[in-house]
């Protein structure tokens, strides 16, 4: 019996350029889903949002932008 799991991945200090982070998340997100999963992503961001995608659900909290990062944000509550 092969049971799928829930794979819920929270990533603080993300941004929408982030490069190297953003595309390993997203990466992780669409090989766990490929193996049968249920890959879950939670990221700050501008507003709040909650969408199935080709790297699973990602959920966005909204989050203060970091000054003097270039557009990060934070979750702080």
């Amino acid at each position: 019996m092969n049971a799928s799991l829930r794979i819920v991945r929270l990533a603080n200090f993300v941004a929408p350029a982030s490069g190297g982070l953003r595309t390993a998340l997203r990466e992780l997100g669409k090989g766990y889903l490929e193996a049968g999963h249920r890959p879950v992503l939670v990221v700050p961001g501008e507003r709040e949002s909650d969408e199935e995608t080709g790297q699973g659900r990602v959920i966005t909290l909204p989050g203060p932008l970091l000054p003097g990062t270039g557009g990060y944000r934070v979750l702080t509550d």
